[in-house]
C-alpha cells in the first residue's frame, strides 16, 4: 500500500482584510431601532436584566416568530398561543388574546 500522497494545496487566505474577524465591528447604527432611544435606555436607572431585554426588543432580536422566520430559523411566524396572527413583539406582549388574559388575571 502506497502512503505517499501529493502535498496538499495551501489553504486560501482571506484576501480582503476588511472581512477578517478581527476587523469586523458592529456599531449601534448597524442594529435596527432608534439610536437615541437605545442610548437613553442604557442611562436609565433600572436592573441590567430589564435594559438587556428592552435592547433586544428595540433591536428586533427577541426570538419571536417574525424574527425567527426572517432569519430562516422557522418556516412560519404564526403565534403559537392564539394561532390567529403573526407573532411579533407587539402581538405577543400587547395584542395576543392569551397575553391580554394573563394581564387581566394578574391584576
Amino acid at each position: 500500500m502506497d502512503t505517499d500522497h501529493p502535498p496538499r494545496p495551501p489553504r486560501p487566505r482571506n484576501q480582503n482584510p476588511d472581512m477578517s474577524p478581527t476587523n469586523r465591528t458592529c456599531s449601534i447604527q448597524d442594529i435596527p431601532g432608534s439610536i437615541e432611544l437605545k442610548q437613553r435606555l442604557w442611562k436609565m436607572k433600572s436592573p441590567p436584566k430589564l435594559k438587556q431585554f428592552l435592547w433586544r426588543m428595540l433591536s428586533q432580536s427577541l426570538p419571536v416568530g417574525s424574527n425567527l422566520k426572517r432569519r430562516h430559523i422557522t418556516p412560519d411566524a404564526l403565534c403559537k398561543r392564539c394561532f390567529q396572527e403573526e407573532e411579533t413583539d407587539s402581538h405577543i406582549f400587547f395584542e395576543c388574546p392569551y397575553a391580554k388574559m394573563i394581564r387581566r388575571a394578574s391584576v
